[in-house]
Protein backbone atom coordinates (compact mmCIF):
# COMPACT_ATOMS: atom_id res chain seq x y z
CA UNK A 1 0.00 0.00 0.00
CA UNK A 2 2.50 2.41 0.85
CA UNK A 3 4.31 1.91 -2.95
CA UNK A 4 1.12 2.71 -4.64
CA UNK A 5 1.23 5.69 -2.86
CA UNK A 6 4.18 6.88 -3.33
CA UNK A 7 3.83 5.84 -6.66
CA UNK A 8 1.14 8.20 -6.91
CA UNK A 9 2.64 10.76 -5.63
CA UNK A 10 5.99 10.67 -7.72
CA UNK A 11 3.78 10.80 -11.03
CA UNK A 12 1.80 13.53 -9.60
CA UNK A 13 5.00 14.82 -9.23
CA UNK A 14 6.80 14.66 -12.20
CA UNK A 15 3.47 14.88 -14.53
CA UNK A 16 4.43 18.82 -14.79
CA UNK A 17 7.71 17.92 -15.67
CA UNK A 18 6.83 15.48 -18.11
CA UNK A 19 4.40 18.01 -19.91
CA UNK A 20 7.04 21.03 -19.97
CA UNK A 21 9.62 18.10 -21.77
CA UNK A 22 6.66 17.18 -24.16
CA UNK A 23 5.96 20.56 -24.82
CA UNK A 24 9.60 21.16 -25.25
CA UNK A 25 9.64 18.19 -27.45
CA UNK A 26 7.05 19.32 -29.94
CA UNK A 27 8.57 23.26 -30.28
CA UNK A 28 12.29 21.48 -31.08
CA UNK A 29 10.62 19.13 -33.57
CA UNK A 30 8.88 22.68 -35.07
CA UNK A 31 12.24 24.35 -34.48
CA UNK A 32 13.67 21.62 -37.31
CA UNK A 33 10.98 21.84 -39.76
CA UNK A 34 11.60 25.54 -39.78
CA UNK A 35 15.23 25.50 -39.79
CA UNK A 36 14.54 22.55 -42.68
CA UNK A 37 12.44 24.40 -44.33
CA UNK A 38 14.29 27.51 -44.39
CA UNK A 39 17.44 25.40 -45.69
CA UNK A 40 15.34 24.20 -48.61
CA UNK A 41 14.04 27.88 -49.37
CA UNK A 42 17.82 29.10 -49.22
CA UNK A 43 18.80 26.48 -51.56
CA UNK A 44 16.22 26.99 -53.69
CA UNK A 45 17.25 30.61 -54.26
CA UNK A 46 20.59 29.50 -54.15
CA UNK A 47 20.55 27.31 -57.36
CA UNK A 48 17.89 29.50 -58.95
CA UNK A 49 20.93 32.32 -58.60
CA UNK A 50 23.99 29.98 -60.03
CA UNK A 51 21.71 28.99 -63.06
CA UNK A 52 21.11 32.99 -63.52
CA UNK A 53 24.78 33.75 -63.42
CA UNK A 54 25.76 30.36 -65.54
CA UNK A 55 22.95 31.71 -68.27
CA UNK A 56 24.38 35.39 -68.02
CA UNK A 57 27.79 34.10 -67.97
CA UNK A 58 26.79 31.72 -71.18
CA UNK A 59 25.10 34.54 -72.90
CA UNK A 60 27.94 36.95 -72.31
CA UNK A 61 30.42 34.00 -74.07
CA UNK A 62 27.84 33.96 -76.93
CA UNK A 63 27.85 37.76 -77.29
CA UNK A 64 31.72 38.06 -77.20
CA UNK A 65 31.99 35.47 -80.00
CA UNK A 66 29.75 36.85 -81.86
CA UNK A 67 31.16 40.38 -81.44
CA UNK A 68 34.41 38.72 -82.46
CA UNK A 69 33.04 37.24 -85.44
CA UNK A 70 31.46 40.26 -86.31
CA UNK A 71 34.81 42.27 -85.99
CA UNK A 72 37.00 40.01 -87.96
CA UNK A 73 34.19 40.01 -90.75
CA UNK A 74 34.70 43.60 -90.64
CA UNK A 75 38.38 43.31 -91.24
CA UNK A 76 38.03 40.61 -94.14
CA UNK A 77 35.72 43.47 -95.78
CA UNK A 78 37.99 46.33 -95.16
CA UNK A 79 40.80 43.98 -96.59
CA UNK A 80 38.61 42.97 -99.72
CA UNK A 81 37.66 46.64 -100.30
CA UNK A 82 41.44 48.03 -100.08
CA UNK A 83 42.38 44.98 -102.67
CA UNK A 84 39.76 45.95 -105.10
CA UNK A 85 40.68 49.61 -104.38
CA UNK A 86 44.48 48.45 -105.38
CA UNK A 87 43.36 46.33 -108.18
CA UNK A 88 41.18 50.16 -109.94
CA UNK A 89 44.71 51.86 -109.23
CA UNK A 90 46.73 49.04 -110.55
CA UNK A 91 44.14 49.15 -113.78
CA UNK A 92 44.12 52.98 -114.19
CA UNK A 93 47.93 53.12 -114.37
CA UNK A 94 48.37 50.55 -116.85
CA UNK A 95 45.40 51.98 -119.19
CA UNK A 96 47.83 55.61 -118.62
CA UNK A 97 50.59 53.67 -119.12
CA UNK A 98 49.07 51.87 -122.34
CA UNK A 99 47.59 54.87 -123.85
CA UNK A 100 50.62 56.61 -123.63
CA UNK A 101 52.56 53.49 -124.96
CA UNK A 102 49.99 53.75 -127.82
CA UNK A 103 50.17 57.28 -128.11
CA UNK A 104 53.68 56.96 -128.13
CA UNK A 105 53.50 54.41 -131.45
CA UNK A 106 51.06 56.43 -132.96
CA UNK A 107 53.39 59.00 -133.03
CA UNK A 108 56.09 57.17 -134.07
CA UNK A 109 53.86 55.68 -136.77
CA UNK A 110 53.20 59.58 -137.75
CA UNK A 111 56.51 60.31 -137.99
CA UNK A 112 57.81 57.08 -139.73
CA UNK A 113 54.85 58.29 -142.32
CA UNK A 114 55.57 61.37 -142.83
CA UNK A 115 59.44 60.94 -143.29
CA UNK A 116 58.82 58.02 -146.10
CA UNK A 117 56.41 60.49 -147.61
CA UNK A 118 59.20 62.87 -148.54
Amino acid sequence: MLTALDQGSFSSEFEPLLSRISFCSDEVDQAIRLAEANLNNFERQFQSKERDAAERHRLGTILHRKEQARVEADRITQMQLERRLKLCRIRQIDRKSLGIQQASKLEQLCDHNHKIAY
